[in-house]
């Protein structure tokens, strides 16, 4: 691998970082609009995960994006989703108000928790003790957690099931990391591909 990066290993476009960063931000400006479109102002009331992947898709997105495309349409409160059906449902604009309020709750309880504890990181299962102490029900845990991942204000190791919280000046530059992470993995299963390759051809050869 160290091998091919001394050559000068020149990635594909689908792979290439400043390329696919850009198609990333332009897809998350766009996110919006898109999903306005799918579900047609509000005409559609839900669609399932594997629905809305697809049209994100037709309308080209790519896989790696629809996540981040999805998550800011959440973001927006255009969508709402549901962890049992694995659906998401359209949000009418009355409604959205209240729903932002909602979710500033539920991170600002989150942030107050982790800030009044002082440790770097906290186990989730002492951060949802206290939120229960907070009255939240187990819908709104679940919510609240996940939404706080999905905003990148907290982090969440999941082997050790652990969280911490990130600082709010962190957090925009938060969402490049987490696109770049899903870039280096491919790029690394590309270059042992290539190598793998390439040992192959020369094994032909002699």
């Amino acid at each position: 691998m160290n091998m091919i990066r001394k050559k000068k290993f020149k990635y594909p476009d689908n792979l290439d970082e400043e390329k696919v960063m850009k198609k990333w931000r332009e897809a998350l400006e766009l996110a919006p609009s898109l999903v306005t479109s799918i579900f047609k102002n509000g005409e559609v009331k839900a669609m399932t995960y594997r629905e809305l992947y697809s049209r994100l898709k037709e309308r080209g997105i790519d896989y790696d994006d629809a996540e981040d495309v999805i998550y800011e349409a959440e973001r927006k409160k255009l969508l709402h989703h549901d962890s049992k059906t694995r659906s998401y449902y359209w949000i009418p604009e009355e409604k959205r108000k209240e729903e932002i309020n909602k979710t500033e709750r539920f991170e600002k309880a989150i942030e107050d928790i982790l800030i009044k504890r002082n440790v770097k990181w906290l186990s989730r299962e002492y951060l949802i003790k206290e939120l229960i102490d907070k009255e939240f029900s187990k819908e709104d845990i679940e919510r609240a957690v996940r939404e706080a991942v999905r905003d990148c204000v907290i982090d969440l190791h999941e082997s050790e099931d652990m969280v911490r919280l990130i600082p709010e000046k962190e957090r925009a530059r938060m969402y490049e990391l987490r696109r770049l992470e899903r870039l280096d993995s491919k790029k690394q299963l590309y270059e042992k591909m290539v190598t793998e390759h390439t040992f192959t051809t020369r094994r032909i050869m002699n």
